[in-house]
C-alpha cells in the first residue's frame, strides 16, 4: 500500500446538503466512511495527502443507483461501464451538486454504485484508474473509444 493518507469530504444531499469533512484518514477508514455514506444521493470528494503535499483527487456523485466517477490527476478522467448498453440511447440521470442544485448527465457516462465503490477502493489502494472501466476526458470521448484507460 502507498504511504498516502486521505482527506475525505462527503456531502449528503437530501433533504438539504450536509457536509462531513475528515482529514488524514488511512485507506481502510476512507473506504469505510464512503461505503457508510454512499447509500443515498451524495457527493464524495477524496484527496491523496502526503504530509502537507496533496496528490490526486477522486470524486463520486451518487443518485438513483448510478454514479459519475471522476479522478483529477493533471486532467479529469471520467469513468464509464464498457459493458453498458446505456451508450446506445439518450437517457440521462439527474444528480445533485454540493450546493444542492440539480443537473442531468448522460447515462452512458455513469457506472453502477458497485462499480463506483470498486473504482474508489482500487484508487485508494493503488493510486490508479480501475482497469475494468473505460476512462476518458468526456462522455463523448468515452463513447468514441472502446478501451480508453488513463494512468
Amino acid at each position: 500500500m502507498r504511504p498516502w493518507s486521505f482527506d475525505v469530504e462527503i456531502t449528503r444531499l437530501a433533504p438539504e446538503p450536509v457536509v462531513e469533512r475528515t482529514a488524514g484518514v488511512d485507506v481502510h477508514e476512507a473506504e469505510a466512511m464512503v461505503r457508510a455514506a454512499a447509500d443515498k444521493a451524495c457527493l464524495v470528494m477524496a484527496a491523496q495527502r502526503d504530509g502537507e503535499a496533496y496528490g490526486d483527487d477522486f470524486y463520486i456523485w451518487l443518485a438513483a443507483g448510478r454514479a459519475i466517477v471522476r479522478r483529477d490527476a493533471h486532467r479529469e478522467w471520467y469513468a464509464a461501464d464498457p459493458t453498458s448498453a446505456a451508450s446506445a440511447d439518450d437517457a440521462e440521470v439527474e444528480f445533485r451538486d454540493e450546493d444542492g442544485s440539480s443537473f442531468t448527465y448522460p447515462a452512458a457516462g455513469t457506472v453502477s454504485y458497485a462499480q463506483a465503490m470498486d473504482a474508489f477502493v482500487y484508487w485508494l489502494r493503488t493510486g490508479e484508474l480501475a482497469p475494468y472501466l473505460t476512462w476518458g476526458s468526456s462522455v463523448s470521448e468515452i463513447s468514441a473509444e472502446d478501451d480508453t484507460h488513463g494512468g
